[in-house]
């Protein structure tokens, strides 16, 4: 993964194992806090991040405002990721991602 600063907040990228650029993210100036991705993969589509009272991310959108995946924690932290249609694409542990899709 590669770390680029900008003047507005941390942007960083991911790339596959080639060196191909995927996707880009964009950081308020605060810790930890996405805006947007832009998923360069897929002719620059651009997601935007939703957040709870806690700042924890809850939701992703598109540019027409559809949610796309949601996020919910359980007591210890580790998130279930659901798609557009509300079945589980993934669920994330302290230590790993488990993705259902595969």
């Amino acid at each position: 993964m590669a770390v680029v600063w900008a003047c507005c907040g941390l942007v960083t990228a991911e790339d596959d194992s080639s060196g191909i650029l995927l996707r880009k993210f964009i950081y308020a100036p605060g810790i930890d806090e996405p805006i947007l991705m832009i998923d360069v993969a897929d002719s620059n589509t651009v997601y935007y991040y939703h957040f709870d009272g806690l700042g924890s991310v809850v939701a992703l959108s598109d540019s027409t405002g559809s949610t796309v995946e949601q996020y919910s924690y359980d007591v210890f932290g580790e998130v279930t990721i659901r798609d557009a249609n509300d079945e589980i694409r993934a669920t994330r542990g302290y230590w790993a991602v488990q993705d259902l899709n595969q």
